[in-house]
């Protein structure tokens, strides 16, 4: 059995399709693998995972809010210890979950704040949600979110607004920040870019948010990428697309004397980089990578706890390592299981009979650099109610101590930190 060179267990394949195919991903496009045109015999496969069960491999532990709990400090309890805290310290604690809800009713809101959204920790919290509310074909007709809304509202509490929030078909993202620093809060703006249908329809595509705190610009993007075991290089085309595409709307509105990033040599070119038009990037979703391997197999590993392998042949993985349309952008370590696909309110992976192989379709990346630091990331086995688990991640966010501070000494006042409400099915 040939070993792949990103694989660290002997006698495991590098890469398979779901039909037993092996894939050669040796060029750096890895939406252009070719398939062998024979097929791999999989019980050498297995063969090779038995003949190492003389190992005990133990899965790594995750970043959970459990196992950090104490790096995330509940906020100070008034308004203006908040304000003076940033004002001090420079710390912005943020939030970002995804989920994809199947068009299932979500749990109830003492869950969400349980699980998801614990109160009085974070000044910023974004969410993302995809097949929300309704199913992706009655969002055509009914893509308003006002019921799951009214409940995230209720579980996030009374000490946030609603800064933005934008539908685009059966996809939803919400940004809420603490009304200690929503004073801070300036240039709110949020674009849809769809990628469904000849690039027209919702039914897939990407929101992007982005506003100034201080003087540093934030982007927040949720996304729902194209479903299939073997749709790499169209995922790859819709999250540049989307990337540059949210990137040119925000620039193109951007004014003139506005604080940030300055993008004259960016706007010249008909491609945006979404990680040097914004200070801060966040880019989650349900955005559909799989990891490659015939369902026998990825079962067999994750029952003997070999978490490198299934890593290692995990798409998103590989292509953040070689795709430029992903430069810039970071991921913590993936330590919680597969997030896809589980039976209805189980833990037991997809049993129908397409059987679909279990995958981390659902992530959270982020603009790496020295001012952002990853606390939490993983996954909530506790939420079942959807055939995706939710996923979550905390950063610790610096901002320079001018970030907020006039010349003269004084608070900068933003006045115009208008919440922005959005609904868009077919662009």
């Amino acid at each position: 059995m040939v070993v792949g060179a990103r694989i660290q267990c002997t006698n495991v394949p590098a890469l398979f399709d779901e039909t037993g195919n092996e894939c050669d991903v040796a060029s750096n496009n890895i939406g252009n693998y070719e398939k062998k045109t024979y097929k791999s015999d999989n019980s050498d496969v297995t063969q090779g995972i038995e003949n190492r069960l003389d190992h005990v491999f133990v899965w790594p532990h995750s970043l959970s809010d459990e196992s950090t709990g104490n790096q995330v400090r509940d906020l100070p309890k008034t308004s203006n210890e908040i304000s003076a805290d940033i004002r001090r310290e420079g710390n912005v604690l943020i939030r970002v979950i995804t989920w994809n809800h199947q068009a299932k009713d979500p749990p109830s809101s003492d869950d969400l704040i349980k699980w998801l959204v614990p109160r009085n920790k974070y000044h910023i919290i974004a969410f993302g949600s995809q097949e929300c509310e309704n199913s992706i074909a009655k969002s055509i007709i009914v893509p308003t979110k006002e019921r799951w809304e009214a409940m995230l509202n209720l579980a996030v509490g009374p000490d946030y607004d609603i800064v933005c929030s934008h539908s685009l078909q059966a996809s939803h993202n919400m940004v809420f920040v603490h009304k200690a620093i929503v004073h801070l809060i300036s240039n709110i703006k949020s674009a849809a870019i769809p990628t469904g249908f000849g690039d027209l329809l919702g039914n897939k595509g990407g929101i992007g948010v982005s506003f100034l705190l201080g003087k540093k610009s934030f982007c927040f993007i949720n996304a729902h990428l194209a479903a299939h075991q073997y749709a790499i290089e169209r995922r790859t085309y819709e999250f540049q697309r989307i990337s540059s595409g949210v990137a040119e709307s925000f620039i193109r509105k951007k004014e003139n004397n506005s604080p940030g990033i300055d993008s004259s040599e960016s706007t010249s070119n008909s491609t945006f980089c979404l990680a040097n038009e914004f200070d801060f990037v966040f880019w989650y979703g349900d955005l559909n990578f799989r990891v490659n391997g015939t369902r026998e197999v990825v079962d067999g590993l994750l029952a003997q706890n070999m978490h490198e392998v299934l890593v290692n042949n995990d798409q998103l993985t590989f292509l953040m390592k070689f795709n430029s349309c992903f430069r810039g952008l970071a991921e913590g370590p993936i330590n919680f299981r597969p997030t896809y696909k589980f039976d209805y309110e189980s833990d037991i992976y997809d049993t129908s009979k397409k059987k679909r192989i279990p995958s981390w379709t659902d992530r959270i990346l982020f603009k790496n650099g020295e001012l952002v630091d990853l606390i939490t990331y993983s996954s909530r086995d506790e939420i079942r109610t959807s055939d995706h688990r939710p996923v979550y991640a905390s950063f610790r966010v610096k901002l320079p101590s001018t970030c907020c501070i006039s010349q003269n000494g004084t608070v900068q006042p933003f006045l115009n930190a208008k919440p922005i409400s959005q609904i868009c099915s077919i662009s």
